[in-house]
């Protein structure tokens, strides 16, 4: 916990900059994502340092074009990116979320994970389509999302070389200490940005350097799920971005440090843990919470239970099936799209597909868009076997990415 008067500087500073300097206060969101872990209060109400800089930077903003009487520009902005197909599945999307919302089992915890996990990333999107339009706006939002991967990687690093004693179960976490696959899904998509933006030669040091720690962190994470996810976003990059004679070696190299690493962590309980599907072990978990996350569906077929309320949903129906369960609490089905399903309903699962969908076509034309359509399947990839979307931070780098990603491939200008 953090003092209210610091959230309240945090959001201060942030409608100052994003009055005169909008690009700045979104740099400065993206390096900082981690900071939803500062939770505080603000005029009563719970709320998070990373919440107040949203806030500060939309109110921000919004000012900003008022005083400059430029709402024709914003208009006009969002409609060269937004067309129609977009917005319907946009519409569709945010009435799923509405609607679950209203239905929910816990009316607070949806309303504020509404706010956090769609509303929020939704309005910094609009900004980065608005203010990033110039391939030196896009360079400085590169630089930041390289920023973010950098600095929590060494720390990461730093903190399995000199607090290893204190790293449960010896998997690097970084600033999300305890939990090791809150990393993971944090640092793979920039980790597949990194490279991509390595082999395109932009910010060739910055992403290589990036690339190497954010590697080196995820290796050391020991998360299944990251490892698929960014296997599946180095493909994508070698597919889009290497003609045919030049990508046979990188998927030569992929597979065969693919299996190397699986033969080193074989010997290694990490490794036997997700073979093991008899006595108590991370699968063996998984297995059991999605038995028990698709009876939670069944019951809720349509509508969903609300954002943000599985744990307590997952709580009332898992001892019908296990008992003991092997977990009591558990706050996602560890599955991006049983969560979808059961927090947005049938509704949310469609048009968030569908707007996804639609984003990697549009990215997949151009060599540009091509690296932000790679991160984007690895986070879908990710989705497999965790929740990479259903996080204040992770919301924020996703929307922040598909909105630079829909830039790119609408202009596709290289520096």
């Amino acid at each position: 916990m953090i003092a209210p008067s610091v959230v309240t500087v945090v959001l201060i500073v942030f409608a100052v900059v994003a009055f005169r300097w909008p690009r700045y206060a979104v740099a400065g969101l993206v390096v900082g994502a981690p900071a939803y872990l500062l939770r505080s209060t603000l005029v009563g109400y719970p709320t998070t340092a990373l919440e107040a800089g949203v806030l500060g930077t939309v109110a921000g903003w919004l000012a900003g074009i008022v005083a400059r009487q430029s709402f024709g520009n914003v208009v006009a902005q969002l409609r060269l990116i937004f067309d129609r197909p977009l917005i319907v599945a946009l519409a569709v999307t945010v009435t799923g979320w509405l609607v679950a919302t209203a239905a929910s089992i816990n009316l607070p915890a949806s309303l504020g994970a509404l706010k956090a996990w769609l509303v929020e990333p939704l309005l910094i999107s609009l900004i980065v389509v608005h203010e990033f339009r110039t391939s030196a706006d896009q360079r400085l939002l590169r630089t930041a999302l390289l920023a973010a991967l950098l600095w929590v990687s060494v720390v990461g690093l730093v903190q399995l070389a000199t607090f290893r004693s204190t790293v449960e179960g010896g998997r690097l976490s970084s600033v999300f200490a305890p939990v090791a696959n809150y990393l993971a899904m944090f640092i793979v998509p920039l980790l597949v940005l990194a490279v991509g933006w390595w082999l395109q030669r932009q910010a060739w040091w910055l992403s290589g350097i990036s690339a190497v720690l954010g590697a080196a962190a995820l290796l050391l994470s020991f998360s299944f799920g990251g490892y698929l996810a960014l296997v599946a976003g180095l493909l994508v990059l070698a597919i889009r971005l290497l003609d045919p004679i030049r990508r046979r070696r990188p998927l030569m190299l992929i597979t065969v440090v693919g299996g190397l690493l699986l033969l080193i962590l074989s010997p290694t309980h990490y490794l036997r843990e997700k073979l093991n599907f008899v006595t108590r072990s991370s699968s063996l978990v998984r297995t059991q919470i999605w038995r028990t996350a698709v009876e939670v569906g069944r019951e809720h077929p349509l509508l969903g239970i609300g954002p943000n309320t599985f744990e307590q949903a997952y709580r009332a129906t898992v001892p019908r099936l296990y008992f003991p369960p092997l977990e009591w609490l558990v706050a996602k089905p560890h599955n991006l799209y049983l969560n979808l399903w059961l927090e947005t309903g049938v509704l949310g699962l469609i048009g968030t597909l569908w707007l996804l969908g639609l984003c990697l076509r549009r990215m997949w034309g151009q060599p540009a868009g091509s690296v932000y359509a790679a991160a984007i399947i690895s986070i879908l990839a990710h989705g497999l076997v965790d929740t990479p979307l259903f996080k204040n931070d992770l919301a924020l780098l996703a929307a922040v990415i598909i909105a630079l990603g829909l830039l790119s491939a609408t202009s596709p200008t290289q520096n």
